[in-house]
């Protein structure tokens, strides 16, 4: 169960056998417009994944085991609207994607960038990618782009934008509005992914 009391976010377990564990979200305080939680298919991880309601993203993750409650780390508040995630078969690693806007991904074309070096091409931000070794307790964020010729036109579908991992051992696979990447782990800081 999660819920606020005061201006705090507190994430409470109650364990059939009676045992409570608790834990205060510091990071979400006076920031909350909402959230939900994710249980791994095994039911060992949650995810806590919470929106402020002003286009930001934050999750925190909790070990389940034995009927408790223990933070395994998480991501404070990150730009971004609608965060899609993913476990690994063995639950140890997290992707989070989290596209820049929830609606009209093409807008941010008519705003891309010239390509330095190749000002035949243009780029424009499209989200941001979270990898989150859990048994590490290290993560590392990648900037997902998107890249075309200067001609190139995006077709303009209604709908949700999407930027959803899926993982494949040491691959993880990215589902877009537009297609689908495969990339290696770990992924680079700026991920490019280019569109014709």
């Amino acid at each position: 169960m999660a819920g606020t009391k005061g201006k705090s976010v507190r994430l409470v377990r109650v364990h059939p056998a009676g045992d409570v564990h608790e834990f205060a979200v510091p990071h979400l305080q006076g920031n909350l417009g909402g959230g939900k939680i994710i249980v791994s298919p095994s039911a060992r991880v949650a995810v806590l994944s919470c929106y402020s309601g002003q286009s930001e993203q934050a999750y925190d993750t909790f070990d389940l085991q034995d009927g408790g409650l223990a933070h395994r780390g998480g991501l404070s508040w990150t730009v971004g609207m609608g965060a899609y995630f993913a476990f690994s078969d063995d639950e140890d690693r997290l992707l989070m994607g989290c596209p820049a806007t929830c609606m009209n991904w093409w807008e941010g074309w008519w705003s891309a960038e010239l390509v330095p070096g190749d000002e035949s091409k243009s780029e424009f931000y499209f989200g941001t990618l979270v990898d989150h070794d859990l048994a590490a307790a290290h993560l590392s964020i990648s900037e997902v782009w998107v890249r075309g010729a200067n001609e190139w036109e995006p077709a303009e579908t209604p709908g949700p934008t999407v930027l959803r991992p899926v993982l494949h051992h040491q691959a993880a696979e990215l589902e877009l509005p537009f297609g689908r990447v495969r990339d290696e782990l770990p992924f680079p800081a700026r991920i490019i992914v280019n569109v014709t």
